[in-house]
């Protein structure tokens, strides 16, 4: 009886194999979520900066947990987010059903949010990733859609979700400050520095 051998692959028509299937299987992947696809070149990003600083800072990117759906929605379900960066300061109060109240000076607006998927690629040194990534899209019903452009964002971390311009978001499971559609808000909110527990002292006055 004769033995079959079959011939290796060469090396090089295995790798072109390999990207083959995976970039049909990535396209696959997107039209099953109905996501877009985003690529990140990590080693390009961190080219012609402290290399030692932004290479750790890659690396801890490259290996992150990208919150879920799931994860983003139950971090948003009945939950009051201040963010204090005077002169502005904004309390957020997010429902049950995607809705949300938000308060800044002595306005109360009303807006809803949303997630979307993408399909993430990263490339690092020599390796790549694809992981499944979440947005967080919100817009004001009190304002015309011209201005509410580009109101969406990648969400790489819930702690980070609301920290920008410096700011460091205060979080709180509930509707702290009462907030409704239909009623004023408590008072204008103040344009110095502002945490949860001031304001309810001040509202318990």
């Amino acid at each position: 009886m004769s033995e079959i051998v079959q011939a290796a692959r060469p090396p090089s028509r295995l790798k072109k194999w390999l990207a083959v299937t995976a970039i049909a299987a990535l396209f696959a992947l997107a039209i099953i979520v109905d996501a877009k696809v985003i690529f990140e070149n990590l080693d390009r990003s961190i080219a012609g900066f402290d290399r030692q600083r932004t290479e750790r800072f890659a690396r801890e990117r490259f290996a992150r947990h990208y919150p879920t759906y799931n994860e983003i929605n139950e971090y948003l379900t009945d939950a009051t987010i201040l963010i204090s960066h005077p002169p502005s300061n904004t309390v957020y109060y997010f429902d049950k059903r995607s809705n949300y109240i938000k308060w800044r000076d002595k306005e109360i607006k009303f807006g809803f949010w949303w997630s979307s998927p993408y399909v993430k690629i990263m490339t690092f040194e020599t390796k790549w990733r694809i992981a499944i990534v979440n947005s967080y899209c919100h817009c004001l019903l009190d304002e015309p859609v011209y201005a509410q452009q580009d109101n969406c964002s990648i969400i790489e971390s819930l702690d980070w979700m609301f920290r920008y311009l410096g700011s460091n978001p205060e979080y709180r499971k509930g509707n702290v400050f009462k907030l409704s559609r239909g009623l004023p808000p408590p008072f204008s909110l103040p344009t110095t520095k502002i945490s949860i527990d001031g304001l309810l002292a001040a509202m318990a006055n």
